[in-house]
């Protein structure tokens, strides 16, 4: 149930930032195609780390909700950077700038989601960067 359930809370935070972004996008007079879709697609982004740190800090992380949470937001991530690696591979740029953007991008979401994903079973550095084995 509950990976149902943070399945469907991460594909609503990919699908409504992308849907609402590239109507505002359109709404602001650029084309629908490519750039409103890029737009949309770059407000799918989400911060796994930043999730994790506040449960961690309210005490939630183990909790069944925190769980979801944190599930829902690894996965959002997921089906972010496919979203943005779809869309750029798509769309025809032309300049190399935007594509090296995306993958900066995807490259930091991806980290960020391994940290994440090592935070449910361990405590956080002295810093609050990472998380660590017990």
């Amino acid at each position: 149930m509950s990976a149902r359930l943070a399945f469907w809370s991460a594909f609503g935070g990919v699908v409504l930032p992308m849907v609402f972004g590239a109507m505002t996008a359109v709404a602001f007079g650029l084309p629908l195609y490519w750039e409103g879709i890029f737009i949309g697609a770059i407000l799918t982004a989400t911060s796994v780390s930043i999730s994790a740190q506040t449960l961690l800090e309210i005490g939630a992380l183990r909790t069944r909700e925190g769980s979801t949470i944190l599930g829902a937001a690894v996965i959002d991530d997921v089906m972010g950077i496919i979203v943005l690696s779809l869309v750029v591979g798509a769309g025809e740029s032309g300049s190399g700038s935007i594509a090296a953007t995306s993958l900066g991008q995807a490259g930091a979401s991806s980290a960020s989601s391994s940290c994440a994903s090592r935070c449910s079973s361990s405590r956080p550095s002295p810093r609050g960067v990472c998380c660590r084995r017990r």
